[in-house]
């Protein structure tokens, strides 16, 4: 009988204690057997990643600490070297994995010929929505869904060089388009077995702009080469995340009183979209520039 290939799930750690166990205890429950865990602390403040952990069993769970705190890129890159699974799945530890996910990601990986297999995402916390990533260099670039946790075949780490060290944001979107740059392909499971936490309160729209002129000037010339794609795949997500909205509008007005708990539901829903509307008029104002 074929031994199951190693699959290395590296979860970096900075911070937010009250979430890592829970997504460390999501990958020890996973269906799939060949499964090691290696947690990297980046020398987070106050409680350590081996305290929050202390008591779990696994035989293949590593915890170690980095010397300073280096960034995610870092942590992720010293986790990763030191694993040695074929497959590797970087998890953040705010998000946490469906008990079937390994199981399927390996297999639709090993039924194909693509380097990587990413899956539906659940959003969960402040928001509830299903959102399916972009796989494809125009719909990354214009600022569309990407999944920061995926299986890849452990080449791809290898031939991309890592996730970038240099920069502080969109490291999961800068590596997937540094991995497609080098023609590795990737494909979908539309099940949504990865659950993103989305934190309440959103991330300032300032700050977003930011990021994005930031990889917008990293990836300059893919931009230019690309374009006229980006620019109607934006006209087209303004317009049906304004309809969205309108529409969840209307919902939560014939909602009564006594609905409160899904009146809050719905108003979480419609923030979460208004914030992606918002990201899609700037993209396209961004690009319309180059």
């Amino acid at each position: 009988m074929t031994a199951q290939p190693t699959v290395s799930v590296v979860i970096p750690y900075f911070d937010q204690p009250e979430f890592l166990r829970d997504a460390v205890e999501s990958v020890i429950a996973q269906t799939y057997a060949n499964v090691e865990i290696i947690v990297v602390d980046d020398c987070s403040p106050g409680v350590s990643a081996i305290q929050l952990l202390r008591g779990l069993r696994h035989p293949k769970l590593l915890v170690f600490k980095l010397e300073s705190q280096k960034g995610t890129s870092v942590a992720r890159n010293a986790g990763i070297v030191r694993s040695s699974g074929e497959y590797i799945l970087s998890l953040d530890a705010a998000d946490l994995l469906a008990p079937q996910y390994v199981t399927e990601t390996v297999k639709a990986l090993i039924d194909s010929n693509e380097d990587g297999v990413c899956t539906a995402i659940r959003i969960f916390g402040s928001a509830d929505a299903i959102v399916y990533p972009e796989l494809e260099v125009p719909q990354i670039l214009s600022r569309g869904t990407v999944c920061n946790t995926f299986l890849y075949k452990r080449n791809v780490f290898d031939v991309v060089d890592g996730y970038r060290e240099d920069i502080d944001s969109d490291q999961d979107r800068q590596f997937l388009l540094d991995a497609l740059q080098k023609g590795f392909t990737f494909k979908q499971i539309k099940q949504p077995l990865f659950f993103r936490r989305q934190h309440a309160g959103s991330v300032e729209p300032s700050i977003l702009d930011d990021r994005y002129k930031s990889l917008v000037q990293r990836n300059l010339d893919l931009y230019k080469q690309h374009l006229p794609a980006i620019l109607s795949l934006q006209k087209v997500r303004v317009q049906e995340l304004a309809v969205a909205r309108v529409r969840l509008s209307r919902d939560l007005q014939r909602l009564s009183s006594d609905d409160a708990r899904l009146k809050r539901g719905l108003t979480n829903v419609m923030s979460y979209y208004h914030d992606l509307e918002h990201d899609a008029l700037k993209t396209e104002i961004t690009v319309g520039q180059l």
